[in-house]
């Protein structure tokens, strides 16, 4: 019959077809694999390879241990205490606020201005590498100066120097995650970051904890130290393809213009909006810590009746050991549970937002020590995971290839620009109510309170992301 005839033709059609598509489900097999192990681009825009084993993601976060290593102890313990010593009680908000307006002002140009000059250079070592060689240079310059400064004023320049240092390493250094890892094993890369940014917090903290044996100038001289050998360790192992693609040629202003180019990105422009009020919460509440803790807790500290501070630069080295383990956990395994899920990012969000919101809640009605080593705990699993995923987003929403390094630089404007507006508003609002009710430390109530508004804000506006899940 007809049937019988046409049956082996079918047959062999649906043969065809089953060997067609099991030949196409290996292809996309086979493009998953080279993806998850890190496609090579061509073309010198930073040769992205693979960075899957620990010895490469090391050497791509040795920069930020190096980076949190140092600026934790300065942040929480050495500006602060330096402020006071330069220029006594009453005026320490306020002028610690000035000092790190002035310093850190000069992000807002030099962030994006290093990221951009790094996306065009043609050096031999690569587009990010020199830029971190001179900027570790001139930090410790930065740094030795800030040790001996006799003045507000030479201190203040000294730590404008330091930020002009920071942002020319900064920007470039953020421009290699993207440059050599693969999109969907970012989530990855971003948890070694975070992770070894918390680890070089923690090894900063034990560090505050010890600095009456080792004095002002001998801990300068180990964050130098400690400092410059990680920025070349990240220098040195980092493999980075020189820029082999045409040049662009840019005027100072053209440069300048293409400052702004990032936010025309919808998605880039929420991503930077939550970072900055995270950001602004976050400083809130860790630049007055110190002040926290000698106004309204000392001037000794206990904890189960044992006496584990009695100054507050100690107390707040002991406060930040469960802030940085927690945020060490989180951080571990917040990025990796994004890349598990499909690169989930915004439920971390919340939930690190409400995290961290709690906490400060909390800060803002206790005056015990030891409950305040709880809220550590819990404020640092919520900074971890958010730290975390934040720089996944960031280089989920990047607009373009190969202005990587100035658009991180604009992106990294969204945590320096807290450090230039958190800190002279908080201060005057702490001096502020400080002299209203100094009986209940309304002041430190009152910039606690103020950290939960940015919290709730900006772990509200990351639901506008669109191409985030």
């Amino acid at each position: 019959s007809m049937s019988s005839l046409d049956q082996p033709i079918a047959d062999g059609d649906d043969d065809a077809a089953l060997m067609e598509e099991q030949a196409r489900e290996s292809c996309e097999e086979d493009e998953e694999l080279q993806s998850l192990l890190g496609e090579t681009r061509d073309g010198g825009v930073g040769g992205k390879e693979a960075v899957s084993d620990v010895a490469k993601h090391a050497a791509l976060s040795a920069y930020w241990f190096g980076w949190a290593f140092l600026w934790l102890p300065l942040f929480i313990v050495i500006i602060p205490w330096q402020v006071l010593v330069l220029v006594g009680d009453k005026a320490k908000g306020s002028s610690l606020g000035t000092t790190l307006l002035l310093g850190s002002a000069t992000s807002l140009f030099c962030a994006p201005m290093f990221g951009s000059l790094s996306d065009t250079c043609t050096h031999q070592m690569g587009r990010r590498r020199p830029f971190l060689a001179v900027g570790a240079l001139l930090a410790s310059l930065a740094l030795l100066i800030m040790a001996f400064a006799p003045s507000l004023g030479w201190f203040s320049c000294a730590f404008l120097l330091l930020s002009v240092a920071n942002n020319m390493m900064m920007s470039p250094c953020s421009a290699l995650l993207p440059d050599v890892v693969a999109p969907n094993r970012r989530g990855v890369a971003s948890g070694w970051i975070g992770g070894m940014t918390m680890f070089g917090s923690i090894c900063g903290g034990m560090l505050c904890y010890k600095m009456e044996s080792t004095g002002i100038i001998g801990a300068y001289l180990i964050l130098i130290v400690v400092h410059f050998v990680c920025v070349g360790i990240t220098v040195y192992f980092v493999e980075e393809q020189p820029f082999t693609g045409p040049v662009r040629q840019f005027t100072l202003v053209e440069r300048i213009r293409s400052f702004t180019d990032p936010f025309k990105s919808h998605d880039f422009g929420v991503v930077f909006a939550t970072r900055f009020l995270m950001q602004m919460g976050i400083l809130t509440v860790q630049e007055y810590l110190q002040y926290y803790l000698k106004d309204a807790i000392g001037p000794n500290f206990f904890l189960g009746g044992v006496r584990v501070a009695d100054t507050p630069q100690k107390a707040v080295s002991v406060l930040f050991l469960p802030v940085l383990f927690g945020a060490l956990g989180s951080s571990l395994f917040a990025g990796f549970i994004s890349d598990r899920y499909g690169g989930r990012r915004k439920i971390i969000v919340y939930v690190s937002g409400a995290t961290m919101a709690t906490a400060a809640v909390f800060f803002s009605i206790t005056r015990s020590f030891q409950f305040d080593m709880f809220v550590g705990l819990l404020f640092g699993i919520g900074y971890g995971a958010f730290s975390v995923i934040d720089w996944a987003m960031a280089t989920d929403v990047l607009p373009s290839e190969e202005d990587f390094a100035k658009d991180m630089g604009v992106w990294s404007l969204a945590l320096v620009l807290p450090q230039v507006i958190a800190a002279p508003i908080a201060g005057n609002l702490l001096d502020y109510f400080e002299k209203i009710g100094p009986s209940v430390h309304l002041g430190y109530t009152m910039i606690f309170l103020l950290a939960v508004v940015y919290y709730a804000l900006g772990s509200y506006y990351v639901k506008h992301v669109e191409k985030v899940r």
